[in-house]
């Protein structure tokens, strides 16, 4: 579930990057008027860099994005393999977050609509006893629903583990919780992590930090979504605080830009560095995603680059 933290591929996806880096160094000194490289130094920098790749490919991959690390060093760190539009990657990219099965999906989206219309009654002055225990019952049956899903994928196990923790410890939107109206129906009270058994809090709180550190799990913690939701990201963005903006330059391109929030408070900075973290999967997409979204939905979020003046 922790993507990007196979250390050994990562070090030596860094020893490749060295040796390349060295045979290039090499190849630009061979017209060097003093000191010009000969074959056998560069020959030698390019046995390096294959061992090197050897040791990169031999580490078992765990997932998508560590394969392909591994074909981008055996193919000569080039983007000719690309010839399919980049499907490949993305492919490969895909595989490394655990997306849940289609009957999962349906599930959940249906746990989601009740549990985002019980917890906003539970908020509501109108609040009566009756109404609200027809409404936790129906959250009991979609989270009923949800469990009977069988695990198909890594990602429907993850979505039942996460259903889970939300009902045990509930939202951190709750009207009796610290800075409640910051909070968020998705994000889960640690502080409610509170059971009979010191060994059973320690399983929830180590499930919470597990689905911290995954693509799929921030997503359901951020905004309620299987899948990354723009409209949510930045709607959480405002809500914490977190200054964004983009910047439209005058060839049409954008830039995404970022602050930080005035706060010490521990739930809102980890739901910064959250929002921060989403963004590093699939970076490219998920920027230009975002980028369009801010330009199209919140105007007042966009400036345009000044121009640079003329020499």
């Amino acid at each position: 579930m922790r993507m990007h933290m196979n250390q050994p591929l990562l070090a030596a996806k860094g020893l490749v990057a060295q040796r390349a880096a060295n045979v290039a160094r090499e190849r630009t000194m061979t017209d060097h008027p003093k000191f010009p490289a000969d074959a056998a130094s560069i020959q030698e920098q390019q046995d390096k860099l294959d061992r090197a790749i050897a040791e990169l490919v031999a580490i078992p991959a765990h997932n998508g994005i560590e394969i392909l690390m591994q074909l981008e060093a055996m193919l000569d760190r080039t983007d000719e393999w690309m010839c399919n539009g980049g499907a490949f990657e993305q492919a490969l990219t895909a595989a490394a977050r655990p997306q849940p099965s289609a009957p999962m999906i349906s599930a959940f989206a249906s746990f989601r609509a009740a549990w985002v219309t019980m917890s906003d009654y539970d908020n509501a002055s109108t609040h009566t006893d009756k109404e609200a225990l027809r409404l936790q019952d129906v959250m009991s049956d979609a989270s009923d629903a949800v469990f009977a899903v069988g695990c198909a994928t890594a990602g429907d196990f993850v979505v039942k583990a996460y259903v889970n923790l939300l009902w045990h410890a509930g939202h951190t939107a709750a009207s009796n919780l610290p800075n409640g109206e910051t909070g968020s129906f998705f994000d889960i009270a640690l502080s409610q992590i509170d059971s009979d058994s010191k060994f059973t809090d320690a399983y929830y709180r180590s499930v919470y930090d597990d689905l911290d550190h995954s693509d799929l799990g921030a997503c359901l913690l951020a905004t309620g979504n299987i899948d990354f939701d723009p409209l949510g990201w930045v709607e959480r963005a405002d809500t914490i605080g977190m200054p964004v903006s983009v910047i439209v330059r005058a060839d049409g391109t954008k830039s995404l830009n970022f602050g930080f929030i005035d706060s010490d408070d521990d739930r809102l900075r980890r739901e910064e560095r959250r929002l921060q973290q989403m963004l590093t999967f699939d970076h490219r997409a998920r920027w230009h995603l975002l980028a369009d979204f801010i330009v199209s939905n919140r105007p007042a979020l966009v400036f345009a680059a000044p121009e640079k003046a003329a020499a």
